[in-house]
Order: C-alpha cells, then sequence, then structure tokens
C-alpha cells in the first residue's frame, strides 16, 4: 500500500496518508452500518458500494454488502458479495 492516496472529495483532489485513508474508510463502515440498523438500506448499499469503487480489497464492506440483497432475497448477489470478501480474506 502506498503511503499516500489521492482522494476526490467535495474540495477536489486530495492527498491522504495511509494512516487518514484507513481512518476514512472505517468511519465510511460505521456510516453504512448506521444507515443498515437504522433501515436506510438503500442508503447503506451505496456507502457500501463506494467503498468498493475506491478500494477493491475492502473485504468489510463486502461482507456488509452480502446481507443488503440478502434481505432483497437476491441469494445469489449475497453469495457474490460474501464469497469476494473470503477471497480476500479468508479467515474473515
Amino acid at each position: 500500500m502506498p503511503d499516500k492516496v489521492i482522494h476526490a472529495g467535495e474540495k477536489g483532489f486530495v492527498s491522504l496518508s495511509a494512516g487518514v485513508q484507513k481512518r476514512t474508510m472505517n468511519n465510511k463502515l460505521k456510516e453504512g452500518e448506521t444507515l443498515f440498523t437504522d433501515s436506510k438500506i438503500d442508503e447503506a448499499e451505496k456507502c457500501f458500494l463506494s467503498l468498493v469503487e475506491n478500494d477493491s480489497d475492502c473485504k468489510e464492506a463486502y461482507n456488509n454488502l452480502r446481507t443488503i440483497p440478502f434481505k432483497k432475497d437476491d441469494r445469489e448477489k449475497s453469495i457474490n458479495h460474501f464469497t469476494r470478501s473470503l477471497k480476500i480474506g479468508p479467515t474473515y
């Protein structure tokens, strides 16, 4: 992982250290989990999808994403997200 990454935020592109990037991702995960808990399923899904778009190896986001299609009776999509999270982190 590089020491710095470029992030496109509201104010344009900014350089983030790896530590700041990790905190940002953790905050976004918590935001998505809170949205899910508050039954704001579509908003939670957007939140988790934004994480995997920025970091395709975010196993936590894929793991959380698996619950949304499961609630919508889309078992295949749920299994795909879960499988992706296990490929990234087999012991997760």
